[in-house]
């Protein structure tokens, strides 16, 4: 999810320069045994789990619980 601007002020940052999004994965996170690790799965599948490290992860956004693979998972969008 982006920034959101009233109009006059987004016309002001337009011309001062917007800042630059972080890049932004939505998918499927559960626990890792390391807590400085998150499993995340890309996507709305949940067959594929690659561990990501929490350092790389500068903020979640919370979606929703969501059922994958006969279990339920949290769905995220992960901002980098």
């Amino acid at each position: 999810m982006g920034t959101s601007y009233k109009a006059d002020a987004f016309v002001k940052a337009l011309s001062a320069g917007l800042p630059k999004p972080s890049p932004t994965v939505t998918g499927f996170v559960k626990a890792h045994t390391d807590p400085n690790y998150l499993y995340f799965s890309p996507g709305l599948t949940c067959s594929f789990w690659v561990p990501i490290p929490t350092n790389l992860i500068e903020s979640i956004d919370h979606l929703r619980k969501r059922p994958c693979g006969g279990e339920e998972h949290e769905l995220v969008h992960l901002h980098l």
